[in-house]
């Protein structure tokens, strides 16, 4: 398995384009939302309240970048 991920990694030299409507964006922080407040098990815990406002706040600087953002990316 190991493998097969680095052939992957290798093949994608560029950054993956994602076309995603204000909707679908929305829909997406509502669901991070959400997670933040349930009760998480097992392997899932890592994704504490801190990482998953990190992954809120990525996805809002990629799509409306800001000079005060630096690159964030």
């Amino acid at each position: 398995m190991g493998r097969i991920f680095k052939k992957f990694r290798n093949q994608s030299e560029e950054p993956m384009n994602f076309e995603l409507t204000m909707e679908d964006y929305a829909i997406i922080l509502n669901a991070l939302h959400y997670y933040k407040k349930v009760e998480k098990r097992g392997n899932f815990k890592q994704y504490n309240e801190e990482r998953v406002n990190k992954l809120r706040d990525k996805m809002a600087y990629q799509l409306i970048p800001s000079p005060k953002s630096g690159n964030r990316l």
